[in-house]
């Protein structure tokens, strides 16, 4: 007799979105820090968060744009069933953007002072927002998917993410 099954088919999506949350922490930490902070403390932090976001969470999103959400859509027999959190990722990607944006010449003088601000609004309205979109895929549409695709199938959802993501050998 073969044992049941231990984990759903989203669980690999779960365990990346774990990975990702704590991130987000260090996200709302910095966010205060930047604040309370001199530049000289806290800029290469900033460069390394901004790398982060770039390497982690765009790939991420662009992952589930291609793969997890057309899935979700056919499983809901609607192609409306993630316009929300297709809305949500433009947000996220135009504050990434922005970041970035913010962060170019921080080392020059008194740009730091400058954007401080911004800055950590930034960083704690990213960390917010990836959060609660986190919960809402977690929630809603990873029920969704493992009550409506077989192993298999999820298998085949997580490999072409993990493509799309980081490329046909998996790597960054």
């Amino acid at each position: 007799m073969t044992p049941p099954a231990t984990t759903t088919v989203t669980e690999p999506l779960r365990l990346e979105h774990a990975g990702l949350r704590a991130h987000l922490d260090a996200l709302d930490d910095l966010a205060i820090r930047v604040i309370q902070s001199p530049a000289a403390e806290v800029v290469p932090e900033i460069t390394d968060a901004v790398e982060f976001l770039a390497r982690h969470v765009v790939p991420h999103a662009l992952a589930e744009e291609a793969v997890l959400y057309p899935a979700v859509d056919d499983v809901a027999g609607s192609p409306m069933a993630t316009a929300t959190m297709r809305g949500e990722h433009v947000e996220i990607l135009e504050r990434i953007d922005a970041l970035r944006l913010w962060t170019a010449g921080l080392g020059d003088a008194g740009t730091y002072e400058e954007r401080r601000g911004h800055l950590s609004a930034q960083l704690h309205g990213l960390a917010a927002i990836l959060r609660l979109h986190l919960e809402i895929e977690e929630s809603i549409l990873f029920p969704l998917l493992d009550a409506g695709l077989t192993p298999e199938q999820g298998a085949k959802l997580v490999a072409d993410m993990v493509a799309v993501a980081h490329g046909p050998e998996g790597q960054d």
